[in-house]
């Protein structure tokens, strides 16, 4: 996730005449459809809470994934 927020950041420096909202909605439109998804959901009002919301999201679906190993010894 790290990398592609980059990446939209460097893009996102190059463009002058997009509003915020339209900003987001790109991001938002250029994520995982799982992750797409639930930051739509929480309609972040700015890139940064957009940013923030992906990765968190991102890190809850990873944990899931990775069960935890249990010693029953």
């Amino acid at each position: 996730m790290a990398e592609h927020i980059e990446e939209f950041k460097k893009l996102n420096i190059r463009v002058n005449d997009i509003l915020e909202k339209q900003r987001i909605d790109v991001f938002i439109d250029t994520l995982k459809d799982n992750i797409q998804h639930e930051v739509h959901l929480w309609e972040p009002d700015s890139l940064e809470k957009a940013f923030r919301l992906a990765r968190k999201i991102e890190s809850e679906i990873m944990e899931t994934r990775n069960p935890t190993t249990h010693d029953y010894n």
